[in-house]
């Protein structure tokens, strides 16, 4: 079984409006082999996928609204609202 790695993504990364260019909407790309996770631009796209890989798209409308998720008193990132 694979386990889940919950990603946290720095406050001036996290959009909360939509961009009014896409070319500049940022996206995380997992690299499957040494599990390192980065911080890509949607314009990098076709230079980062190779024959046989899996793009995973989010077509999934989210609401202007997000609350703090805090456990045991610490902060551990937002949550998004979905409509």
């Amino acid at each position: 079984m694979r386990s889940v790695r919950a990603v946290r993504v720095p406050p001036e990364l996290s959009a909360r409006v939509p961009p009014r260019c896409r070319d500049g909407v940022r996206m995380i790309v997992g690299r499957r082999t040494s599990g390192a996770v980065e911080h890509s631009a949607f314009r990098d796209l076709p230079s980062l996928l190779r024959a046989g890989d899996v793009l995973v798209v989010n077509t999934s409308r989210t609401l202007p609204a997000a609350v703090d998720a805090v456990h045991g008193g610490e902060a551990v990132g937002d949550v998004s609202l979905l409509p």
